[in-house]
């Protein structure tokens, strides 16, 4: 296929933009697009403020709260596991983002966004640059769909890690028992999503392993 420059997410290559509205779910959560998604990542604890928000409204949103304190390190990583829940998750999209086959995919915009994008020629296009690599993945030439699934499971089992790991810090600087009390609640609910998800991967490794020996 010839191979072009695709240079803004507009018209025919609006489906390429965070802003298309195409509903994903990530973490076990639904949302009405890939910013929206993105922007709750940036503190997951209020994730659910972002669920049913348009993308510009759930941008405004995500510059008002608390960052996570690794943000920095994982948005990238983030931000293209959104990107291929995306495609995988409607396959007409998927279908659209193949048929642009080695054109270079850059996020040219006018509203200064130099890291996403590329504004007056000038920009690290990271969006761009994650998109070819979900269009590469997705062509069968590196991850498969087993892949991602693994990886999302990875993901949802280390935030309830994480989440839990925070109760426990919180319950022991508890200054009341009812917030003591609180606290231990959300603990013991937390351990039984991580039990589940470990019994849940248990019983998988068994089963590969009964059908090698058979």
């Amino acid at each position: 296929m010839k191979a072009k420059k695709i240079n803004e997410f507009r018209g025919d290559y609006f489906f390429l933009s965070n802003f298309c509205h195409a509903e994903i779910n990530y973490q076990g959560k639904t949302y009405w697009n890939n910013e929206s998604a993105f922007q709750a990542m940036k503190c997951p604890e209020r994730a659910d403020e972002f669920q049913e928000l348009g993308p510009s409204e759930a941008k405004r949103l995500g510059r008002s709260v608390k960052l996570r304190s690794d943000w920095t390190k994982v948005k990238e990583q983030i931000m293209y596991e959104i990107c291929l829940a995306k495609f995988i998750q409607h396959p007409d999209l998927r279908e659209k983002l193949l048929n642009t086959g080695d054109a270079e995919l850059e996020e040219g915009n006018n509203w200064n966004d130099t890291e996403w994008g590329v504004c007056n020629g000038v920009g690290e296009n990271k969006l761009g640059k994650i998109l070819m690599r979900v269009r590469e993945d997705l062509s069968g030439k590196r991850e498969t769909q087993n892949v991602y699934n693994e990886r999302e499971e990875n993901r949802k089992k280390s935030f309830e890690l994480d989440m839990l790991e925070g109760n426990i810090c919180r319950l022991s600087i508890c200054e009341t028992k009812e917030e003591a009390y609180y606290q231990y609640y959300y603990i013991t609910m937390r351990a039984q999503k991580v039990l589940e998800m470990t019994l849940k991967r248990l019983d998988h490794e068994e089963a590969v392993k009964k059908l090698k020996n058979e």
